[in-house]
């Protein structure tokens, strides 16, 4: 069996360094470093951070924020290609749940991830906030889309009894 870094060290341990990588960068209002890039790899060896990346510079995440409560999710569409869940349109994901495959028996069922490729994009998206769409819709169309399972279009133009708002940090 090969060895990972879950395989070294106790999950809470690496959840611990993971959180206080991003929390750092978060309070400091920087980018990811060179460093925080290359620790954030090595915590994640079957490729999880690489593929987050890549769900981020390719805008795939989107921000719904429910106004006025603020309540947040963020959704990333399913990747049919590789994905057998055909019947889904998004993986809705915050900080601590993703309802993936990947994060109910990975991360979830058997501990042996800490955070899914959706998890890690809604922290990233935090850092970088430019490259994620922000939908702000009324609190009963965030009840409905969660209820339904589609996220809102995007594209989109917001409903006009919502008030903007700036961006918020939705993956707690």
């Amino acid at each position: 069996m090969a060895a990972t870094p879950m395989a070294g060290a106790t999950w809470h341990t690496i959840v611990a360094a993971v959180n206080g990588i991003f929390q750092a960068h978060l309070d400091a209002g920087t980018k990811l470093s060179d460093e925080s890039l290359f620790a954030l790899d090595f915590f994640f060896p079957h490729q999880e951070f690489q593929m987050a990346l890549n769900i981020i510079d390719r805008g795939l995440l989107t921000r719904v924020v429910a106004q006025p409560s603020g309540r947040c999710f963020c959704s990333v569409p399913v990747d049919k290609r590789n994905s057998s869940e055909e019947k889904k349109e998004s993986h809705f994901c915050q900080r601590h749940y993703c309802t993936c495959k990947y994060f109910r028996f990975t991360v979830a069922k058997h501990g042996t991830a800490v955070l899914c490729k959706h998890q890690l994009a809604v922290r990233l998206a935090e850092l970088y906030p430019e490259k994620c769409h922000t939908v702000d819709v009324t609190d009963d169309e965030f009840a409905q889309a969660l209820f339904h399972g589609a996220a809102p279009d995007p594209t989109s133009p917001p409903p006009q009894a919502v008030v903007p708002v700036a961006a918020k940090n939705c993956a707690t």
